[in-house]
């Protein structure tokens, strides 16, 4: 999924298909500053709408073997932004105490398996990449948060609200598992 992908539904959402015919999505038209600066602040919103997403509602995972020196672990010796640290475990698997800092966590010495929840890069371009999890999260639900924090953007916060409505359901589905667990049969007594 690129950012245009949402970009396109978020632009039907507010009405402005007028940007859709310009040379950015394949058009004929050239961009007006008007439509260049529309477009700059969606892009901000859909950065706004990843962070949210990643940060709160389904936080991506990461599993990294680490090697911990001096009873401490750099959080840029990683390779993603890490935003939490989930499990620390050493080669047994036994779960080790830790403790965090801001950029960095203290443990004692070793290799463990580390387990962290982290953020994606920011978007700025039409075509790069959303890395997400294309399972879960979808454009449409990108482009219905894209377009309610638009509409709180620019002061209609009744629109704002309608779209938040949507968007808090679209991502109460997303959370859902993908299969029902199965309760065993009872009996009356």
């Amino acid at each position: 999924m690129t950012v245009s992908d949402v970009l396109e539904l978020t632009l039907k959402n507010i009405s402005r298909e007028d940007v859709l015919q310009t040379e950015s999505f394949g058009g004929t038209t050239a961009i007006t500053e008007e439509q260049q600066e529309l477009l700059d602040d969606l892009t901000t919103c859909l950065n706004d709408t990843i962070q949210s997403v990643t940060f709160v509602y389904i936080p991506l995972k990461k599993e990294e073997d680490i090697t911990v020196t001096n009873q401490q672990f750099e959080f840029s010796n990683l390779s993603e932004p890490v935003i939490d640290i989930l499990k620390l475990k050493d080669s047994n698997g036994v779960s080790v105490k830790f403790t965090t800092f801001p950029t960095f966590f203290k443990c004692p010495n070793g290799n463990f398996k580390l387990t962290y929840s982290y953020s994606v890069s920011q978007v700025s371009n039409l075509s790069d990449e959303i890395a997400l999890q294309s399972g879960k999260i979808n454009a449409r639900i990108l482009a219905t948060g894209t377009t309610s924090r638009f509409f709180l953007k620019r002061g209609m916060y009744q629109d704002a609200n309608v779209w938040d409505v949507t968007f808090q359901r679209f991502l109460l589905i997303a959370q859902r598992p993908k299969h029902i667990p199965k309760m065993d049969s009872r009996g009356w007594f």
